[in-house]
């Protein structure tokens, strides 16, 4: 019962949600045209950048969460992880 309404409630404002599609991803509250790409590490939230794209400021925290974390990183794009592994293996 409690967590239909919980769930009701989260349905019923979407705007509350986030900006995004993606982790780590908002919109630039100055310019609306801006994405912004931040993560949180050793309790703090860091600015990675602004971008002009959703997907490029994915990418890019997608790039400084696997510096960070490795391969355990939660990243919007993990069939990229995939592929540069293999072509790391190749390379070797």
């Amino acid at each position: 019962m409690w967590l239909e309404r919980k769930k009701a409630i989260f349905d019923e404002v979407p705007g509350q949600r986030g900006t995004s599609r993606f982790v780590g991803v908002y919109v630039s509250s100055r310019n609306e045209l801006r994405w912004i790409a931040r993560i949180y590490n050793d309790g703090r939230t860091r600015h990675i950048g602004s971008y002009l794209s959703e997907e490029e400021a994915a990418r890019a925290y997608d790039s400084v969460a696997r510096t960070l974390y490795g391969i355990d990183a939660n990243v919007n794009f993990p069939e990229h992880a995939a592929t540069q592994a293999l072509i790391g293996d190749f390379a070797r």
